[in-house]
């Protein structure tokens, strides 16, 4: 994945320096021409800097509306280090066929209901969350349960 994102970052340079060489070879204003070079590269940064989305890194958008809880991680805010904490969530939308990463900020109302979801799965019963209408995260049981985890130990 990081070689065709620096194959596409490189491709993306490469039409920035044409359109930089055509432009400073034709016969515009140099206000013209000014412009174009800083919207060039402007645009090249901006591009340069949305390729971090494509290496698999949780994504700090807002969740789905609803969507299946698969796996998370809790990392807890430290005064110390002067860190704010973090929540990333392994999450399928509903509908979807891939889960995406998503990170949130820490809130421990949030943590509670994760640590309290972690032991209805390891119950076998599947996780559902969904965003009620102020923005919170409600995580509840599907009715339905996983199969029994059978062990491999003879």
């Amino acid at each position: 994945m990081m070689e065709s994102a620096f194959i596409l970052a490189l491709s993306y340079a490469f039409v920035t320096f044409l359109l930089l060489l055509i432009v400073t070879r034709a016969r515009l204003s140099i206000t013209i021409r000014a412009i174009t070079v800083v919207s060039g590269a402007v645009f090249y940064t901006a591009h340069f800097l949305s390729l971090s989305g494509l290496g698999g890194w949780p994504a700090a958008l807002t969740l789905p509306q609803e969507f299946e809880l698969h796996a998370f991680t809790i990392v807890e805010p430290n005064s110390i280090q002067n860190e704010s904490g973090h929540i990333y969530l392994w999450i399928q939308e509903t509908g979807d066929a891939e889960p995406r990463a998503y990170s949130l900020p820490y809130r421990s109302s949030v943590h509670d209901q994760l640590t309290a979801s972690k032991k209805r799965q390891q119950e076998g019963y599947q996780q559902k969350g969904r965003l009620d209408g102020s923005g919170k995260i409600k995580i509840s049981n599907v009715t339905r349960r996983l199969p029994q985890k059978v062990s491999s130990d003879n």
